[in-house]
C-alpha cells in the first residue's frame, strides 16, 4: 500500500511514464521517500499491481442496485465487461429512438454476471449483441454488490 504513516514512501511518490503488462496485470514501479520534498532522505523503489484496466470502476453501494446508462452507440459486435461482482451485472439494451427496452433484451433476459473476469461476454439468453449489429441503442448497467471497470463492443 502507497504511503501509510511512516512508511518508506509516505513523503513522496516518482511513477514511471507507463505501466509494465505483465499477463493480465499491470505493474507500476516507482520511486518513494519518506521525507517531503526538498527534504533529504533515503529513496527507494518500489511496485504498485492491479488486474488489467482496473484503474477506476463504478461500484454499487451495498444492498443497492446502480445504474449507468450509455449514450447513444450503434451497435458493431458483441458486449464483453471487466468487472467484479457477488451480486450481479446485468445489461438492458435500451432503443435510442424512445428511451424503452427492446423486447428479449431487458435486464431479466440478460444472464447474471457473478464473478470476476477481465473480458467476459454478456448474453440474454441464446442472444448476443451482435444481432443487433448497425442498431442505434442505450445500454442501461445494473449493478448489484459489483464493480464495472469497463465494457466493449468488439
Amino acid at each position: 500500500t502507497l504511503g501509510r504513516e511512516a512508511n518508506w514512501d509516505t513523503g513522496q511518490i516518482y511513477l514511471t511514464d507507463k505501466p509494465v503488462l505483465v499477463e493480465d496485470e499491470m505493474w507500476f514501479y516507482y520511486g518513494g521517500n519518506k521525507s517531503s520534498h526538498n527534504i533529504p532522505g533515503t529513496s527507494a523503489i518500489g511496485m504498485a499491481k492491479t488486474k488489467l484496466n482496473r484503474l477506476f470502476g463504478a461500484r454499487s453501494l451495498p444492498d443497492t442496485v446502480g445504474r449507468i446508462l450509455t449514450r447513444p452507440i450503434k451497435v458493431n459486435g458483441d458486449l464483453f465487461i471487466n468487472a467484479e461482482s457477488i451480486g450481479a451485472v446485468q445489461v438492458e439494451v435500451i432503443s435510442a429512438d424512445n428511451d424503452k427496452p427492446l423486447d428479449g433484451w431487458r435486464a431479466k433476459d440478460c444472464e447474471p454476471f457473478i464473478g470476476d473476469e477481465l473480458n467476459k461476454t454478456i448474453c440474454w439468453g441464446n442472444k448476443s449483441l451482435s444481432d443487433l449489429n448497425g442498431t442505434l441503442v442505450r445500454l442501461r448497467f445494473q449493478l448489484k454488490d459489483a464493480v464495472l471497470y469497463s465494457f466493449d463492443i468488439r
